[in-house]
């Protein structure tokens, strides 16, 4: 599919609004719809992208099929015919209306967001992993070394991260 909303009209006689209307204030849809634009995709690099159980798609996938706002089609990737799902004309014209109102780029933030968030969580889960870090850690706090440039630590930090023996005001 190229994008091209005048790939095959839309039969406006047979347009369910109602049905759009509901199907719209599910819970994932707008995220489904949004996702989709100007792409085909398979159901699991849509699983993988959206923070929706893979129930929740099915159930918009399906009800989107339905009021013919996607489609599957087939799609050449390596060589390899893949089935995607990809948004009908009618969908691209819903897809449109949200982009200018802001909903579809700011999904695409929202998305970025929560795969930098899984990266970072990633990283923290590694460190924290190790106890030798976390020990490490609050003796540069202890010793007011600077452990993130610019950052400082208050006197109730010092405190509670000092050891019995340790006065956190003598330094």
């Amino acid at each position: 599919m190229d994008g091209n909303i005048t790939d095959s009209p839309v039969d406006w006689d047979n347009v369910d609004y109602e049905g759009i209307s509901e199907f719209i204030k599910e819970k994932g849809a707008v995220e489904l719809l949004a996702f989709l634009d100007g792409f085909g995709y398979r159901f699991e690099e849509i699983d993988d992208a959206l923070d929706i159980s893979r129930g929740y798609i099915n159930d918009r996938r399906d009800e989107a099929l339905n009021l013919d706002l996607i489609y599957p089609t087939q799609e050449d990737r390596d060589g390899t015919i893949r089935r995607v799902w990809a948004l009908s004309p009618l969908g691209m014209i819903i897809v449109y209306r949200m982009r200018i109102n802001g909903v579809r780029q700011i999904h695409d933030e929202l998305v970025s967001v929560r795969k930098n968030f899984q990266e970072k969580k990633d990283e923290f889960l590694d460190w924290s992993g190790k106890p030798e870090n976390i020990e490490d850690f609050a003796d540069e706090i202890i010793e007011n070394k600077d452990v993130e440039k610019g950052s400082e630590f208050s006197v109730d930090l010092k405190v509670s991260t000092s050891k019995p023996d340790d006065n956190p005001f003598d330094r």
